[in-house]
């Protein structure tokens, strides 16, 4: 009689075990996702910002060039503009496409690593995009500089050895400071996310 009342109180118990583990999983998984979704929601802002910022510095940008006497004023709208567009239709589709990937409780391990596969190649296109961009901007900006407010449109003519020697050297300068610059601005604005999202998917795994 005394084993049975052993055996009846054992298989009470663990069925409290098993339902406070059940429970702490449900818990763990709930506060990963409320953290994943805190993550991903700032990331999703960041992008609007740039956006935003993206969109402001170009029509300063245009209207300065406009405003004033610049040589080949033309070209150098069109060249701008392209180049806001292109960006803008990038940060705009990964927004919409971050914006399906699942992140719910069900299915919060498999949205996890497709939320940070997609970020972490978006990293790497942002990266080299913003590297190649650095030196071109630069060189047109020096050109703007050097010709505003001159009568003549030869402006290729005007510029000697000593002055296009002066632009190459500011190229590589100012490209070789921002590749420590855009590291950190990438881990800033979207890296140190992405790093919370990686812990969180490594919580699930060990939970899991």
């Amino acid at each position: 009689m005394e084993l049975e009342n052993l055996k009846s109180i054992w298989k009470d118990i663990s069925k409290q075990e098993e339902q406070v583990s059940r429970l702490d999983s449900e818990e763990i998984t709930s506060l990963l996702k409320g953290k994943t979704q805190n993550a991903f929601s700032k990331i999703k802002r960041n992008l609007l910002f740039e956006v935003g910022s993206l969109l402001l510095a170009t029509i300063v940008f245009l209207g300065l060039i406009i405003s004033q006497h610049v040589p080949s004023k033309i070209p150098l709208v069109i060249s701008i503009s392209v180049v806001f567009v292109l960006s803008a239709v990038y940060y705009i589709a990964k927004y919409y496409q971050l914006s399906r990937i699942n992140i719910q409780a069900d299915n919060l391990k498999n949205g996890l690593k497709t939320l940070i596969n997609t970020l972490e190649k978006f990293l790497k296109m942002y990266f080299i995009g913003s590297m190649a961009l650095t030196p071109a901007s630069t060189l047109t900006g020096f050109i703007y500089g050097y010709n505003l407010n001159k009568q003549s449109d030869d402006w290729l003519s005007e510029m000697d050895f000593v002055i296009w020697s002066v632009a190459f050297i500011t190229v590589f300068l100012l490209t070789l400071t921002m590749y420590p610059f855009m590291r950190w601005y990438l881990h800033k604005l979207y890296g140190s996310y992405v790093q919370e999202l990686k812990y969180c998917l490594t919580e699930l795994e060990e939970e899991g």
